[in-house]
């Protein structure tokens, strides 16, 4: 699986958010200076400007204005604002018990805007666990415990960047193209698969991809 996911992932957290172009975009655009130097931030290496301007086009949620060179980009769809103004005890239980299914149940797209969200409910409850009414929503983690089936004590990890991209090309109905390693060894076979992700399953804390070959038709893996 190549990087341009994590490209596209980027490029739609950074880009700031245009309702009204023809009066906003020019005043709130981002020009390819400030979007590479805010994309290193996120990755490394930076993608050459061709590239980046090249994943922009493809984006039906981004917009722009101005000449080649002093062009502006912005993004024409507003991401969720997951910052909770008013937190009490129950939403920051919530948050918390959210954070632990959710990196299996979420694309990392939308994992990316709710960390700031989680870190605060932790903190809320972490700050007022002394008050009789904060202190149960605080020790209610530990009080609960989830036993996975018949499935070995330690679960297969899934890498960080193997989630991101299979969850962001199931969330934008993505093709994947991607190698499996066989039990045992440490290099992906030969044979190249290219597929659509039609859902993620989690059999007992095992993660399964569901998936329709393209070059297969009516083949899944």
């Amino acid at each position: 699986m190549g990087h341009n996911q994590t490209l596209v992932d980027n490029l739609l957290r950074i880009l700031p958010y245009v309702q009204n172009e023809e009066t906003d975009a020019m005043a709130k655009g981002m020009g390819m200076a400030e979007i590479r130097d805010r994309l290193a931030v996120l990755q490394n290496p930076v993608p050459v400007d061709k590239q980046i301007r090249r994943t922009l086009l493809k984006l039906d949620s981004v917009g722009s204005v101005g000449a080649t060179r002093g062009k502006l980009w912005y993004r024409t769809i507003q991401r969720a604002d997951f910052h909770i103004q008013n937190m009490n005890a129950n939403m920051a239980m919530a948050m918390c018990a959210l954070k632990q299914v959710a990196d299996r149940h979420l694309p990392a797209v939308v994992l990316d805007d709710l960390e700031t969200t989680f870190d605060s409910a932790w903190r809320y409850l972490e700050t007022h666990r002394s008050q009789p009414t904060i202190g149960p929503a605080h020790d209610w983690a530990r009080k609960i415990l989830r036993i996975d089936g018949t499935h070995p004590t330690v679960l297969p990890t899934v890498p960080a960047e193997v989630y991101r991209q299979v969850s962001g090309a199931l969330y934008y109905n993505r093709k994947l193209s991607f190698r499996n390693t066989p039990f045992g060894e440490k290099t992906p076979a030969e044979r190249l698969y290219v597929m659509t992700p039609l859902a993620m399953v989690d059999r007992a804390g095992v993660l399964y991809m569901v998936a329709w070959g393209t070059r297969q038709p009516g083949k899944r893996f």
